[in-house]
This record gives C-alpha cells, sequence and structure tokens, in this order.
C-alpha cells in the first residue's frame, strides 16, 4: 500500500495539516519543519494527491488530459530567447488549430526526480502528452517515459526511443564557415555558449571541420565559449578577441551575441563590415534592422514547434506505438550586409 499524508506526517513528528501546507508551498512554515516534512516525503517516496483536492474542489484544471499538451523547457533553455519564443509560437498555433490547450512550465537538473521537485502536471501526472524544449538531462527523459508520459523533443537528440525535431547546426555552421572562407576570411572567430551545450559542441565540430578541409590552420584562441549566450556575453567576448595581438577578420556567433559584438565594435571604433565581418545564427526578428544587417544563419524555429505538435496530434489521434521519429531541418542562409569580402 502506498505511503499516505498521515504516514509522512508521523514520519516528521508533526500533524497532518503541517504535512499539507508544506506540499501546497505555505509560508507559515519554519525552515525546520520543511526540512523534516520534505525529508520524510523523500524516505517514504510519497507522492501527493493533488488532483483529490482539485477535484474536492471541483475545478481541477485537467479533468480531461487529452486537451491539454505540457511543454517544459530544459534547464539551460532560456524562455524569453527569439528561437524559442518561436518553437513555441508554432506549437501554440498548430495545437489551437486543433483546440488543444498548452500548458508551458520548466525544470531543472537533479540527482533524483521526486514529485515536489517537478511542475505539478507532471507529479500528479495530469497531462499524458508532453514536448520538452532545450537539452535536458536523459534520467529525467526516461522518468517521464517510465511513469507513463508521452514524450517528444526539440533541440536536443536525446535518448534512443524518442521523437525529437532537430535543427542541424552542424551543417548550418559549415555552411556559415565556408561562406566566410570564400570571401576570403582564414583568421575567423568563434563566439559560442556554454562549452557543453549541444549548440556549441555542433558549432565548434563544423568550425574545426571547415577550417581543416580548407587548410586553415586552427587557432584555439579564436574560440571564445560564454555561458551567458546574450548581448553582454557576445561583448565580452568581443573584447577578449581584439586583445589577441592578431585579431581575427570575421565572427560566427549567434544574433544576439552579435548584437554585442556590433556594439563593442562600436566603442573600440572597428567599422563593421569593413574592419570586420560578423555573421549570426537564428535570424531573430531585429537581425534585419542592425547596423549594419545582419548576415546570418535562419534557423526555422516555428516551423520546428509545429512539427513538434504534429508529432503529439499523430500519437493521439493515430495511436502511441508510432515508431520514434528524427526530424532534422536544416538553416539557411539570409545574406544582408555584415559580411565582405576580406583584401
Amino acid at each position: 500500500m502506498p505511503p499516505t499524508i498521515r504516514d509522512v506526517a508521523r514520519e516528521a513528528g508533526v500533524s497532518v495539516a503541517t504535512v499539507s501546507r508544506v506540499i501546497n508551498g505555505s509560508e507559515a512554515v519554519s525552515d525546520e519543519i520543511k526540512d523534516r516534512v520534505l525529508k520524510a516525503i523523500n524516505l517514504l517516496n510519497y507522492q501527493p494527491n493533488l488532483s483529490a483536492r482539485f477535484l474536492s474542489q471541483k475545478k481541477h484544471p485537467f479533468s480531461d488530459n487529452t486537451k491539454y499538451v505540457g511543454v517544459l523547457f530544459g534547464e539551460y533553455v532560456h524562455s524569453d530567447h527569439y528561437f524559442f519564443s518561436s518553437v513555441i509560437s508554432g506549437i501554440e498555433k498548430t495545437m489551437f488549430e486543433k483546440r488543444l490547450n498548452v500548458v508551458i512550465s520548466s525544470v531543472s537538473q537533479r540527482d533524483n526526480y521526486t514529485p515536489l521537485d517537478l511542475p505539478l502536471f507532471i507529479a500528479e501526472k495530469s497531462l499524458k502528452y508532453l514536448i520538452v524544449i532545450g537539452e535536458t538531462d536523459p534520467k529525467f527523459l526516461f522518468y517521464l517515459k517510465e511513469n507513463g508520459f508521452i514524450v517528444v523533443m526539440v533541440d536536443d537528440i536525446g535518448p534512443t526511443g524518442f521523437d525529437c525535431v532537430l535543427c542541424d547546426y552542424k551543417r548550418g555552421a559549415l555552411e556559415a564557415v565556408e561562406y566566410l572562407v570564400n570571401l576570403g576570411h582564414k583568421n575567423i572567430g568563434l563566439i559560442a555558449g556554454a562549452e557543453h551545450h549541444y549548440f556549441s559542441r555542433a558549432l565548434e565540430n563544423s568550425y574545426l571541420k571547415a577550417l581543416q578541409s580548407n587548410g586553415i590552420p586552427i587557432r584555439r584562441e579564436y574560440i571564445v565559449y560564454n555561458e551567458d549566450f546574450n548581448v553582454d556575453g557576445g561583448a565580452r567576448s568581443m573584447e577578449k578577441l581584439f586583445s589577441l595581438s592578431h585579431p581575427p577578420t570575421a565572427i560566427l556567433t549567434n544574433d544576439e551575441m552579435a548584437v554585442g559584438v556590433l556594439q563593442k565594435a562600436s566603442e573600440m571604433n572597428i567599422v563593421i563590415p569593413e574592419k570586420l565581418s560578423v555573421m549570426g545564427f537564428d535570424d531573430i526578428e531585429m537581425a534585419r534592422f542592425f547596423h549594419p544587417p545582419l548576415t546570418t544563419m535562419k534557423i526555422p524555429g516555428s516551423e520546428m514547434g509545429r512539427l513538434a505538435a504534429k508529432l503529439v496530434i499523430d500519437k493521439m489521434q493515430e495511436g502511441e506505438s508510432l515508431p520514434a521519429q528524427r526530424i532534422e531541418l536544416s538553416p539557411i542562409l539570409v545574406e544582408r550586409k555584415s559580411c565582405i569580402s576580406f583584401k
């Protein structure tokens, strides 16, 4: 028989009401009591029956779980980033057409996953269908699968057996570096995100491959990793590259960090593109309004979201036993005015 809230109260040496307050996130509980209750919950592997509470109040938000789809952001995803916003837009538009509702949350990596570490709709198994966006701990994905969730992944390869929708970053980065090489650039800087990130690894692998295939010496100091995948990170990385005795003549990065590169270049009186070519990766909405307008590799985020939603809908309509699919889209070169031939 599974443990009950009374078992938790007995183990923690508190009342049932106190356990309930901890589960409900009440602030009227001391940290010491809260720790005791949480330890008891983990020790007994107790799963709070929040669904029963909602049902008793006759307002369970997901009473028909076939009408709802959960969307989870991985730990390293910045949901306000243009790419991820466009993925969400594609998901929501497709789900709306089928009169399905989208519930959005996030999850952080843990050594062990317990119900209190998870969004409510996961802990309570209120939803069955999930779209997980961004690089995600494989342990968590298997936790979801073992607990009966149907999972489609976006922007992460993930373990074998999971549906996923990807962008071929390696191919896009290869095309981007080849583009710069064909313009005559040999000293090409790469500003990537966190070193462990899937996108960063793909960019670096293709960057190195393109240089090697063109007989261009690899200079490790031209590769800069940045935990802050944003404007400030781009500016700091630009400053670092131009502190070198022989700075690059071209830089490849993502669009958001390219903004920081352009800003720092302006502060340093480095004229773009005459003194430095800058190439982005994303094609965010504002890229065409940069000064100069940014040459970039367009990532089809909205289409990735649409395809992920379609995979979920197919599972709903045709059966969950459909074989796992891997869909990979290619970035598209968008030429503007931030790159010119190197003479």
